[in-house]
């Protein structure tokens, strides 16, 4: 589990009027500014003593102010969205009308872009394919481990990664029986589809058929997929969700199409 995770693990189990939930509180709403901080300036911007702010970072992971911070930048790196998820789910944790509203006009907006016949093509050109590859990065669904088993059941290679430095390895045993499928929709940044149009430009010179989930209507992604599906970025965490709902569609057809149960 990463750090930014056992932060929102302790901030949810912590009673809500104890030390414990507003220090983390305070955290999870300032990510970004963490690792300039010196543990006496956080100490005096979330009114805390020093030593109470040593206390909550051994409690949350063991670690040490220093390591704590680190680790948080670390994390970032990795999941650069996560700031503004975390505010996304204070903001709308307290509405959940508004939460609701705001799902349902995603997933109104995706079943524009995302036709039936669309996942059924994906699903096929699945069956086709000896080797299966998957980048999502920051998604966490049940959908996309059994989409993954099923797939292993029809006796294909599949690997679904998560890193860049995962996936730039298994580049290189990419060729014309693989399915590649990559999502870009966490919100990354530049540098991030720097490198995400450099390993689909090298998967496509091996030959791969590529699919995309394409959340931001990126035309050097559009460029190299043979399949895709594009919906409108809605700016917050929600494009994670509309991401998994897409993997349990995939998983549900793949199943009555080419399943033997």
């Amino acid at each position: 589990m990463s750090i930014l995770h056992e932060i929102i693990s302790y901030h949810n189990k912590s009673p809500k009027d104890s030390t414990a939930h507003d220090f983390s509180s305070y955290i999870v709403n300032h990510l970004s500014e963490i690792s300039d901080l010196s543990i006496d300036e956080l100490a005096e911007k979330s009114n805390a003593s020093a030593a109470t702010i040593n206390r909550q970072v051994r409690a949350i992971c063991g670690m040490t102010y220093k390591q704590f911070q680190k680790g948080i930048s670390r994390d970032l790196k990795h999941y650069p969205n996560e700031n503004h998820c975390f505010n996304f789910y204070n903001r709308y944790s307290r509405d959940k009308s508004g939460y609701i509203d705001c799902l349902t006009d995603c997933l109104a907006k995706l079943k524009e872009s995302c036709s039936n016949e669309t996942l059924k093509n994906i699903c096929k050109e699945m069956h086709l394919h000896k080797s299966i590859c998957v980048y999502l990065p920051f998604a966490h669904s049940s959908s996309k481990s059994q989409l993954q088993m099923d797939l292993m059941v029809s006796g294909k290679q599949t690997t679904f990664l998560s890193h860049f430095d995962e996936w730039a390895e298994d580049v290189k045993t990419v060729d014309k029986n693989t399915l590649l499928i990559v999502s870009n929709s966490s919100q990354p940044n530049e540098f991030y589809y720097t490198e995400l149009v450099d390993l689909l430009e090298k998967a496509k010179g091996k030959g791969a058929f590529i699919v995309s989930i394409n959340a931001y209507g990126r035309p050097d992604i559009e460029k190299y997929s043979d399949l895709s599906i594009g919906f409108e970025d809605t700016r917050t965490a929600m494009n994670v969700l509309l991401v998994d709902v897409i993997f349990n569609l995939i998983k549900v057809i793949y199943r009555e199409e080419y399943m033997l149960f």
